[in-house]
């Protein structure tokens, strides 16, 4: 007997197991790809505990791995950039400097001369360079007073570095020739209002730090020097002892002039006497309050430089600067040894910079 197939059903015995062989097959695939899956959830829980059990780690354990870094450094040498040329006070600090810090981080220590454009080169250098402690800028007050003078410098004096320790500094005279008619520093003022703009001052420079001290007297007084600038101290001190100029303001280099009575000073820039020359007063004691302007130098790093590395270089610059390695050439050239810790540094560097900011602006102060 014959059956006929209707139509729409083509179920025979043979394609029925074929479909059963198929529906096995597909729930053995199935089975698989859910061990699958469970396999890379269980996987990817395990990455993300590990993960989270790391973080939980490094905030119960602060500042582990910066501790690390810093009992490691340095492990190259460690350069030292001086933003001017050889044979200046930031050069023969820094040389001393970089002897005694050599032999306590068993590494060379490298002192570079990048000088050039009133110390922007170099400075600008060091901004760029990784903050990893293996270089490090010897800045003078120029630092803080070149912003105002070259507003497209490409750092900025605070937020572009972290400041290690003002190391030292030293005031500036007023210093007139032996036989000037000025006594005092009132004798002076009273002299440039009546002939405003007549009496010459030297300077090595628009934006020398002899330059803004004078411009900070001009604001302070109400009245007006002529500025003269040099190419340099010696030609300054030429002129001022040929008469050329009438004053200036000047550091150590003039003491010896100084003592050999060529040269007399008035008053001196910082907040105490001088013990060298105790009768000479301060610009505070002669009718300039708060006048206070000091020369001086400080060791900074790039910006971000781990906490631990700042304090390890920090208490290492302090022990070196005790030695007599360092004191004595520093000494030698009448800078005071000073350590000013980096906190007290950085704000002083934003007080600094704000003031010489305004003396620039308020007196129309342009880079040459």
């Amino acid at each position: 007997m014959c059956h006929k197939a209707m139509p729409g059903s083509f179920i025979t015995r043979s394609s029925k197991y074929r479909h059963t062989g198929l529906q096995a097959a597909l729930n053995d695939l199935l089975k698989k790809e859910t061990l699958m899956l469970s396999f890379k959830t269980t996987r990817r829980r395990s990455v993300l505990t590990a993960f989270a059990s790391s973080m939980l780690l490094a905030a119960v354990m602060p500042g582990g791995a910066q501790a690390q870094t810093a009992s490691k450094w340095p492990d190259k040498p460690v350069h030292i950039v001086v933003p001017f040329t050889a044979g200046g006070p930031a050069d023969i600090i820094a040389r001393a400097l970089a002897n005694s810090l050599s032999s306590s981080w068993g590494q060379p220590v490298v002192v570079e001369n990048r000088g050039g454009a009133n110390g922007t080169i170099g400075t600008a250098y060091v901004a760029r360079a990784k903050p990893d402690g293996h270089t490090l800028l010897l800045a003078a007050v120029s630092h803080v007073m070149n912003p105002s003078m070259f507003p497209k410098l490409t750092f900025d004096p605070v937020k572009s570095f972290t400041p290690i320790s003002r190391i030292g500094s030293y005031p500036m005279a007023l210093i007139v020739q032996a036989d000037s008619p000025f006594r005092t520093v009132g004798e002076l003022t009273a002299a440039m209002k009546k002939a405003p703009g007549t009496i010459a001052v030297a300077s090595t420079g628009p934006g020398s730090a002899p330059h803004l001290a004078a411009a900070l007297m001009e604001q302070a007084s109400g009245t007006k020097f002529l500025h003269v600038s040099y190419q340099g101290a010696g030609p300054m001190f030429m002129a001022l002892l040929a008469g050329e100029v009438k004053a200036s303001f000047q550091g150590g280099l003039a003491l010896e002039h100084v003592r050999s009575g060529k040269l007399r000073p008035l008053a001196v820039t910082g907040s105490e006497r001088l013990t060298e020359y105790p009768d000479v007063p301060t610009f505070a004691e002669s009718g300039y309050p708060g006048y206070d302007v000091m020369v001086w130098y400080g060791l900074m790093a790039p910006a971000g430089l781990e906490p631990e590395l700042l304090q390890r270089i920090y208490r290492d610059v302090q022990r070196a600067m005790g030695t007599a390695a360092v004191k004595g050439p520093m000494e030698k050239a009448r800078i005071a040894v000073e350590d000013m810790p980096p906190a007290a540094f950085k704000q002083s560097m934003e007080r600094e910079t704000a003031l010489w900011r305004k003396v620039i602006q308020e007196g129309g102060i342009k880079a040459e």
